[in-house]
């Protein structure tokens, strides 16, 4: 064997080393970023169930609020209140069934 030859298998086993710890670097740091979209996914999912009982938190006041202080111009709070009471009453028939 040369020396060049040996010089040549010196970088090439060197190259390797560093292609194996930027490998392992990287695999580690995908590891990271997994767990991160995961704890990321779920944080969405809380927010958006959290948004959605807001919403509906939302509209039972904005329907109170036209109940009580008699702002029903459009008539949305007696529709919504029907609706609400139709409901009741096909529960009602189920349960007598």
């Amino acid at each position: 064997m040369t020396e060049e030859d040996r010089f040549l298998l010196s970088e090439l086993r060197a190259n390797t080393q560093r292609f194996f710890q930027e490998y392992e670097k990287l695999k580690a740091e995908k590891n990271v970023l997994k767990e991160s979209i995961l704890v990321l996914t779920q944080e969405i999912a809380r927010l958006e169930q959290e948004k959605a009982d807001l919403s509906q938190k939302n509209e039972k006041v904005r329907l109170a609020n036209r109940i009580l202080g008699g702002k029903d111009k459009d008539g949305e709070a007696s529709k919504k209140i029907n609706s609400l009471v139709r409901e009741i009453d096909k529960c009602i028939a189920l349960l007598n069934k």
